[in-house]
């Protein structure tokens, strides 16, 4: 992980004080894509949460005195001394952010046991968000060997309805390696 020195301590702390303050929230972004690749890839300096209650974390952050700013196009905050961006779940893909909300996965990210996106939803996600890196990442995520195939369609029939590419994901799902 090659980014700015001390950044790495701030975002742990930042993971330490989300998993301590809001409990449902669950780790997004890049740190969820390398959590699955086998490979490295480039890191923002920064963690993503998708949080259940942004208003409840906002709270706990004028608590504890720490300063917090708005994202573009108001789509969550952003927690300078911990170098995280916490998104409101009622912004976006509202549907597809309860669905995150609700499948997650716990891993060990610097000795802590946090809440992490699902890899069949991380891509689902990635692919929603339409930027070239994020799609990069969703076709990474397809080929990683991490995804059930059977899963990643359920969830794309779940949640039909609410993309606007179900279609696209459904021939996406191609690129998933059969289980061994």
């Amino acid at each position: 992980l090659l980014i700015e020195e001390g950044i790495s301590e701030r975002m742990l702390a930042g993971i330490k004080w989300m998993k301590e303050n809001d409990n449902d929230a669950i780790i997004i972004g890049a740190v969820a894509v390398v959590n699955y690749l086998l490979t490295s890839r480039p890191l923002t300096p920064d963690v993503d949460f998708l949080s259940a209650d942004i208003e409840k974390v906002k709270g706990k952050l004028k608590e504890d005195s720490i300063a917090y700013s708005s994202l573009y196009n108001e789509i969550g905050i952003s927690v300078k001394k911990f170098n995280i961006d916490i998104l409101d779940p009622d912004e976006g893909n509202k549907k597809l952010n309860s669905f995150a909300l609700s499948d997650y996965t716990i891993v060990k990210i610097g000795g802590m046991r946090v809440r992490i996106i699902t890899p069949e939803v991380l891509v689902i996600m990635k692919f929603s968000v339409g930027r070239e890196k994020d799609d990069a990442d969703a076709f990474k995520l397809l080929k990683s060997g991490f995804l059930d195939k059977k899963k990643f369609l359920q969830e794309i029939k779940t949640l039909k309805k609410d993309l606007n590419n179900s279609d696209e994901l459904i021939r996406y799902s191609e690129l998933i390696p059969e289980q061994q």
